[in-house]
């Protein structure tokens, strides 16, 4: 392991931690897609050593609140201690867990796949703590109440299963406000960081846990203290108005890519590959490759303009040109109208859900009621962009008569512009592969500064 490998690491334990996103889920796939050289016991170990920093940022965010738990136990304030006990309470099950499952846990919960459905998983669950919206307080927390919510964290042991996740949905479910789940899952999670941290230095100087050298493990550390400062800053500044379904879609989608990594659809961009899936099917590769780009998180796996250049490589008569060109069009239609008709349908409630202020929803229409038409027809240029703007499009109700010619005009000028391209240059194209694939990913970083602009301009308008 290198010193970047260690920074790399704790920036992503101390950001991921706090955040109901699974820092040890992170971890683990950082360190597959990394190969990192050390059994999977040394890897815990490891990023265990990383939640120090976590341990440290704990400590002096709730500096206060701990020195007055600990004052409690020498004066008259009885809320206080009662609080300490409950923390104490909470913290028993996942201790009890980590000393007579940790090394189970790191062997049989850290492949791929395991690692794709815990993820998942914790998805799920932070969807549905979404659908409670009690306002109780920390200080009215009840013994049994804070065990529930401790045994909640005992299975956030498993890779991929959000520790804060879990705990603020279990908060929630309890009957804690938002905020006072927030604050409650990051107190209850120094005894058990601290825990895990002594009993890993412990098996390091026995002999039982490698570490990498102590410059190195220190490097990550240091990483980790500081990413959790900003992450907890960051969560308890905007507990408040942060909905847990932005973290619920993030945890699936990167479930659903994970899960893609292991049955290797990554190997979809292998031009080889994909000029075999052509010369086998034809018309339908084209049409299933333009569908599966505009359909997340497909889209990360879908080389829709590799096979639409390859595609124009392949032409050898009109005919063929013309049933490509039509396949091509009908695949970006299929998807966009899928997530237009998404958006007509739930956008509204999706925007209520994820707790988008009517202010925001005004300048989302007024957005799309300025530049909509050019956003459909623009955004059809990069996959990554159509279901984003079709839903929107739906969302802001813009009628299908506006919607679909706009976005069968832009669909017709893409598909035909790449598979031209790959017809004229089917002699050079690698380079032409080249250009193309880093074209795509600045013209999607293009298209977000440019809506950003105009978001601060409309804004600017209306004050």
């Amino acid at each position: 392991m290198t010193f970047l490998h260690a920074v790399f690491l704790g920036l992503l334990q101390g950001l991921t931690e706090f955040l109901p996103v699974s820092s040890s889920g992170h971890l683990a796939l950082a360190e597959v897609f990394l190969a990192l050289p050390l059994s999977t016991r040394d890897l815990q170990g490891f990023d265990i050593m990383l939640h120090g920093g976590s341990l440290i940022a704990l400590l002096l965010c709730y500096i206060d609140l701990w020195w007055k738990m600990a004052r409690s136990l020498v004066t008259r304030d009885r809320a206080s201690r009662r609080l300490l006990g409950i923390i104490i309470l909470a913290s028993i099950p996942a201790a009890a867990a980590g000393f007579f499952l940790e090394a189970f846990i790191a062997l049989q919960f850290r492949s791929l796949v395991s690692l794709s459905v815990q993820l998942l998983v914790s998805g799920l669950i932070l969807l549905l703590a979404e659908r409670f919206t009690p306002r109780g307080r920390m200080e009215t927390l009840r013994p049994v109440q804070g065990l529930m919510i401790g045994i909640a964290q005992a299975f956030a042991l498993v890779p991929g299963l959000s520790r804060s996740g879990l705990t603020i949905a279990a908060g929630r479910a309890v009957g804690l406000s938002r905020t006072d789940a927030v604050n409650f899952s990051f107190l209850m999670a120094l005894p058990v960081i601290a825990g895990a941290t002594v009993l890993t230095a412990f098996e390091a100087y026995q002999g039982v846990v490698t570490l990498p050298p102590l410059p190195i493990t220190a490097a990550g550390f240091m990483a980790s203290l500081i990413a959790s400062l900003v992450a907890i800053w960051t969560l308890r500044r905007f507990a408040y108005r942060l909905s847990m379904n932005w973290f619920a879609a993030y945890l699936i989608l990167l479930s659903l890519v994970a899960l893609g990594f292991h049955f290797h659809l990554e190997s979809l961009s292998d031009p080889a590959v994909v000029e075999l899936w052509l010369k086998q099917y034809g018309w339908i590769g084209i049409f299933l490759f333009a569908l599966i780009e505009t359909t997340p998180p497909l889209s990360f796996f879908s080389p829709g303009v590799l096979a639409l250049i390859l595609g124009g490589a392949l032409v050898d008569n009109p005919v063929t040109g013309i049933l490509f060109f039509v396949a091509a069009v009908c695949g970006m239609a299929v998807g966009n109208g899928f997530f237009y008709l998404l958006g007509f349908r739930y956008g509204r409630r999706f925007a209520h859900r994820v707790r988008l202020t009517e202010r925001r929803m005004d300048l989302v229409d007024e957005f799309m009621r300025r530049f909509g038409k050019i956003s459909i027809l623009l955004g059809q240029c990069a996959g990554a962009l159509r279901p984003v703007i079709s839903f929107t499009a739906g969302t802001v109700r813009i009628p299908p008569r506006v919607f679909i010619p706009f976005m069968l005009v832009g669909a017709a000028v893409v598909a035909g512009a790449l598979l031209t391209l790959g017809f004229l240059l089917r002699t050079h194209l690698q380079w032409v592969l080249s250009i193309v694939g880093v074209g795509g990913a600045l013209l999607v970083a293009l298209a977000v500064v440019l809506v950003w602009f105009l978001e601060r301009r409309l804004r600017k308008n209306r004050r």
